[in-house]
């Protein structure tokens, strides 16, 4: 029987786009964590913009393309976290 978080790791993997809900459940990391250390830091927005979609207004949200959200971070995990 799978685990509910080997059922969520699972659904992330088939997933073009990630919200920020799936990016907080893959990295196991907090919303201001991500915000502080890796979306709003300069260091790595610039790298990450091409597929990471910020907010633009009130209602609007943050978006990722998985796959390259995923490989950015596990090449650089240690200099983000």
């Amino acid at each position: 029987m799978l685990q509910e978080t080997d059922y969520t790791i699972t659904l992330l993997e088939h997933k073009t786009l990630w919200t920020m809900y799936d990016l907080m459940a893959h990295t196991n990391k907090s919303r201001n964590t991500l915000l502080k250390k890796l979306l709003l830091n300069p260091k790595h927005q610039s790298k990450i913009a091409e597929f990471t979609h910020a907010p633009a207004h009130k209602n609007d949200h943050w978006s990722f393309v998985a796959k390259y959200m995923k490989q950015y971070i596990e090449e650089n995990h240690n200099r983000i976290f």
